[in-house]
């Protein structure tokens, strides 16, 4: 809610008075000529220390886009029809639950929880794999999503997010304090509308399960939440799931580096959910020549899940 560079805050804007009938010829000129104006290009990036990290780190910080008032406004009414655009074309996989309406982490979670349930229920292990890609939203290339943007959406929109996205620039600031100006060449801005709606356009094509060796294939499930990937895999045989799980992992790298996104090896991990009192001798599974984790519980969307999915341990953190 905090205002931009232009210092426009949000609650001038819900009493514009007779200001909404220039605020509406802005809107509608940039719709007709389909150029997004310079001076809403400019963001203001605010560092947020993330908790339990060390502050003189700079990964420990979340980068937050304050951007001016009118453009996010702007951005709100293009986001809804793109959405529109989205829903009549069943543009995104049935997957990704992350900022579309009727989806959510409840959902996400329950559909997750449902599939590990059902390898309880059928004396099976239930092996994940729970993707951490690296500075996501930072990292996404903008000629590849602008090739993704022209083959999904309407040329005028193509042409309206070709202007957004070309010469933005950005400053950080600090204590009131600001930095130099700097070129954006990558990275579609957090804490706007459009942000997360680019994410998922840009990662609509993101390689899913196929595992045609196996013989029932719906004992496999992909769950994405804009950059949160979970893989799970049911079966009574460890050396089964741990290749259809490195069939997977390699797919997916391959897919990240083409499109220049990266997994953090160090974040992703591997359990196995069962109510089994051993957990038998997985072989490990491997990125970039790193083996993953193998915890006995892990967090998904803030969900603690242990391997007996008894909630204890998520209990206990609250």
């Amino acid at each position: 809610k905090a205002p931009g560079i232009d210092r426009i805050c949000h609650a001038t804007l819900k009493k514009p008075i007779k200001a909404i009938i220039y605020i509406a010829l802005v809107f509608n000129a940039i719709l007709r000529i389909q150029v997004s104006p310079r001076q809403w290009k400019m963001a203001a990036i605010l560092m947020i220390h993330k908790p339990g990290k060390p502050e003189d780190d700079p990964e420990s910080y979340r980068p937050i886009s304050l951007l001016p008032s009118l453009s996010k406004l702007w951005k709100r009414l293009i986001a809804n029809r793109i959405n529109d655009i989205i829903r009549q074309g069943n543009i995104l996989p049935d997957h990704q639950f992350g900022f579309r309406k009727g989806h959510g982490t409840i959902e996400e979670v329950h559909r997750l929880v449902k599939h590990i349930l059902q390898a309880f229920d059928d004396c099976e292990y239930s092996y994940a794999v729970f993707i951490d890609m690296q500075q996501a939203f930072d990292k996404v290339w903008h000629v590849g999503l602008l090739c993704k943007i022209k083959t999904l959406l309407p040329a005028p929109y193509f042409c309206i997010l070709k202007s957004y996205l070309e010469e933005r620039q950005f400053k950080i600031t600090v204590r009131n304090s600001y930095s130099s100006i700097y070129p954006m060449r990558a990275g579609v801005p957090q804490g706007s509308v459009l942000g997360p709606l680019l994410y998922s356009l840009y990662t609509a094509d993101i390689p899913c399960p196929s595992f045609e060796h196996m013989a029932a294939p719906n004992r496999t499930l992909i769950e994405t939440y804009a950059d949160d990937i979970a893989v799970v895999y049911n079966s009574r045989d460890s050396r089964e799931a741990a290749n259809g799980l490195q069939e997977y992992i390699n797919a997916l790298a391959a897919w990240c580096k083409r499109w220049n996104l990266k997994i953090n090896s160090l974040k992703t991990t591997n359990p196995c959910f069962t109510l089994k009192t051993l957990i038998p001798n997985t072989p490990p599974i491997r990125l970039e020549g790193v083996t993953l984790n193998q915890p006995l519980q892990a967090t998904y969307l803030g969900i603690t899940l242990d391997k007996r999915l008894t909630f204890g341990p998520h209990l206990k953190r609250q």
